[in-house]
């Protein structure tokens, strides 16, 4: 990973991509006020889980046998693959409770919606998981935990300000189709990086 610190917060914030993330949460079928607390609270646990992440990093890789460099590899072609599926995919697929349907599964209301899916599976990610650990093992637990707060606060502050309709669709489609692209060449530069380092 890259050791200039804004460039650590830029990865993070195309890998959490809000414009990707604010479709699949559930804000429409309960008070305003009550979802963005919701995500805010799953922000937090995510800002949480991946701290750890980043703090163990060092531990984990050293304990797996994995150099630093290979971690970038491997963070590399994760990031890639997950940046081609939002890509290719609109924003909000990852949503399993659609309220539209009659006969779909009802969202969880609550403290349980910020679990589960605000928390998991829309914002705790596979690449945000291997990111924050290549990273904490890379340059540190202090710039991972420092990115990740930044990522979550723009993330939950689109969230607050976003409002249905159809600039903010064509904002959103604009913005997620960048961002995918930003994560790819995200997922390039650690590729490259790790194998210049090998």
């Amino acid at each position: 990973m890259t050791h200039t610190f804004w460039l650590v917060v830029l990865g993070f914030v195309v890998a959490t991509n809000p414009f990707h993330r604010r479709p699949a949460l559930p804000l429409n079928d309960r008070p305003r006020q009550n979802a963005h607390a919701q995500v805010a609270i799953g922000a937090a646990l995510t800002i949480g889980v991946l701290g750890v992440l980043a703090a163990l990093g060092p531990t984990v890789l050293e304990a797996l046998n994995i150099s630093v460099p290979n971690g970038r590899i491997a963070a590399g072609l994760i990031v890639i693959a997950s940046a081609l599926v939002q890509l290719f995919r609109a924003p909000g697929w990852d949503r399993v409770y659609d309220t539209a349907q009659p006969d779909s599964a009802p969202a969880p209301q609550g403290s349980t919606a910020a679990l589960t899916p605000i928390f998991f599976p829309v914002l705790l990610r596979p690449e945000l998981a291997i990111l924050a650990l290549v990273g904490g093992a890379d340059v540190g637990w202090g710039p991972v935990a420092a990115a990740v707060l930044i990522a979550m606060a723009l993330l939950v502050g689109w969230v607050v300000l976003a409002r249905i309709g159809h600039w903010t669709t064509r904002f959103e489609r604009s913005f997620d189709r960048l961002a995918c692209i930003g994560l790819v060449l995200l997922g390039i530069d650690q590729i490259v990086d790790g194998i210049l380092a090998v």
